[in-house]
């Protein structure tokens, strides 16, 4: 199929008329092919198109190179925008220039409310980043990388030409004599990218496969397969996480299948930024598939906690403080907590009591018979122990947060869930919040 036609069915197919689409424009080939396919389609569908640059500065010539480029948007009648970065040389240039432009890219989409940020990716580029996804060791889930639409950043993404092979892009350009911008960095050994696309894959298409770049493509493609099925497979279990204060927990209990368990890790590692290894995440499921209770693992910045089917992402701890705080009819801030007492009504809403859960949610009530009561953290009692057994508390939240207590020593705490007998219809309504 040809270019403009391609091109015209994915437009037909997803574009909006009256709401702007920004082009990432480099000016090379790919990005120029896209950018005069679209001018030719600009009249046909109304499109409102920006162009957004990045100058990288790794070049000497890449400042006069944004220059042509904004004289070119100025001749289209194309609004540019554009951001030259000044990154320290020492830093991972190909990662920190992706954050960069990324940053820059939301700047704009939620400046302009524009409908998708256009990426020029091709087939090529989709076979290279398999290829080094697994390498990388990533899981079969993981290896599709990219879709011609996904949502990333709160940016809606486009990638037309992602199943179209780079050598009819080079074609396109060549038969209509479009002039771009050819970058060294491409193909300068010092970079990951620029390696694959110089050395690996034409030494792969020569001495394994020449049908390589469209194997990757069809590799990425039943990826992505497994990834869309892992994904309603596990879709229930998604609607019960929990995010709150502390970090984010899960109830895995019902899970049976290893693959789905790990690709539930995954994905939640992925979100949080958290990098998780082989091994921790093969350990982590385990525990989780056991049942194993109060199970931890420490990572850099977060512990994974794993509790009786549970999973936690813990990224924060609350201090205990150390006296005995009299509970009176106020609010009061100490530490991290939030605690409010007053006074209230016995009903029907207060039959069920709150538990861990809903203090991992952020906030916990106790309602208890008017009295004189006393909030301090918890110094041993068999009684309240055997209720948290009882009831599951995972052990890692138990010194953490808490009791309260009265002249005759009786405790009461916010985790169980442990529902007081009340007989009066005046009581106290005691709020435990996180902040």
């Amino acid at each position: 199929m040809k270019l403009l036609e391609y091109l015209t069915k994915f437009f037909s197919k997803n574009f909006t008329p009256d709401k702007p689409v920004l082009l990432a424009y480099s000016g090379g080939t790919d990005s120029a092919c896209l950018l005069y396919l679209l001018l030719k389609l600009k009249e046909k569908f109304n499109i409102n198109l920006h162009v957004a640059h990045v100058d990288h500065g790794w070049r000497e010539e890449s400042g006069l190179e944004a220059d042509l480029i904004k004289k070119q948007m100025k001749e289209l009648d194309i609004p540019v925008h554009f951001k030259k970065l000044f990154l320290p040389k020492d830093k991972n240039l190909e990662n920190e220039s992706r954050n960069e432009r990324i940053k820059f890219f939301k700047e704009l989409v939620d400046k302009y409310h524009f409908q998708a940020l256009i990426l020029a990716h091709h087939k090529n580029d989709l076979a290279e980043t398999v290829l080094k996804r697994f390498f990388e060791g990533s899981a079969i889930f993981s290896l599709f990388s990219m879709k011609e639409i996904t949502k990333f950043e709160n940016m809606v993404v486009w990638r037309p030409l992602l199943n179209i092979p780079k050598s009819e892009i080079s074609a396109y350009i060549s038969s209509n004599n479009i002039k771009f911008f050819n970058d060294p960095t491409n193909f300068d050994p010092k970079y990951l990218r620029a390696r694959m696309r110089k050395d690996i894959l034409p030494v792969l298409e020569r001495k394994f496969n020449k049908g390589i770049i469209e194997n990757l493509a069809f590799m990425a493609a039943s990826s992505l397969e497994l990834n869309e099925y892992l994904d309603k497979k596990t879709k229930d279990y998604f609607n019960s996480l929990i995010v709150g204060p502390l970090g984010i927990c899960i109830d895995l209990n019902k899970i049976e299948e290893l693959l789905e368990l790990k690709y539930i890790i995954r994905k939640i590692a992925s979100q949080e930024k958290i990098e998780v290894s082989r091994d921790i995440l093969n350990q982590t499921c385990s525990w989780i598939l056991e049942k194993k209770a109060n199970l931890k693992l420490k990572l850099k910045d977060v512990d994974l906690c794993v509790d009786r089917g549970f999973f936690f992402v813990l990224k924060k701890k609350y201090l205990p403080f150390d006296h005995i705080l009299p509970l009176s009819l106020k609010k009061c801030d100490i530490n991290s907590f939030e605690i409010s007492v007053k006074k209230s009504t016995l009903s029907e809403t207060h039959i069920q009591a709150s538990s861990w859960i809903d203090l991992f949610k952020g906030e916990s009530i106790l309602y208890l018979p008017q009295n004189k009561y006393y909030m301090s953290f918890f110094k041993g009692n068999k009684k309240l122990k055997k209720n948290w057994g009882n009831y599951k508390v995972p052990a890692f939240l138990r010194n953490m947060f808490p009791v309260v207590y009265d002249d005759d020593n009786n405790v009461y705490d916010f985790l169980s869930g442990n529902h007081v007998n009340l007989n009066n219809l005046e009581i106290l309504q005691i709020n435990l919040k996180l902040k």
